[in-house]
């Protein structure tokens, strides 16, 4: 099946690692995400692959909607990535990467999905750059 992947860019004027530690840690994703959105660890294990998460957040006019995430890549402090699987648009790809450019670092987070729920990643805004950058 087609995939579609949107891809979005900031360059953060923090550390490497500072900037990897705050964006892995899927419980801070409500202080620079759209809409109201809670994300809460299934177990207390440290973060890593395999980690899972219970995802309560809004679409369109739905609130509370549920999503379970796992921790797909874990590459500190260079990659990260989670799959958030949906009931109505399956599994989700989130691929962070962070590269130390500038004197700051870039962030390129990719979205990837299926072309039957493509509408999904249209109704993301770029409020994941501005966020980014004045939280850390």
């Amino acid at each position: 099946m087609p995939t579609l992947t949107r891809t979005f860019q900031v360059l953060v004027d923090k550390s490497l690692q500072t900037t990897f530690d705050y964006v892995s840690d899927l419980t801070k994703h409500s202080e620079w995400g759209d809409g109201e959105l809670k994300i809460e660890a299934v177990s207390s294990q440290p973060i890593g692959i395999g980690k899972e998460y219970l995802s309560k957040g809004q679409v369109a006019m739905q609130k509370g909607r549920p999503n379970n995430l796992k921790v797909t890549d874990y590459e500190s402090p260079h990659k990260f990535g989670f799959l958030a699987n949906d009931p109505d648009f399956g599994d989700v790809s989130h691929v962070f990467t962070f590269t130390e450019q500038a004197g700051g670092v870039l962030v390129t987070r990719a979205i990837d999905n299926d072309t039957q729920s493509h509408l999904l990643l249209l109704d993301l805004p770029s409020s994941f750059s501005l966020c980014l950058v004045n939280l850390l």
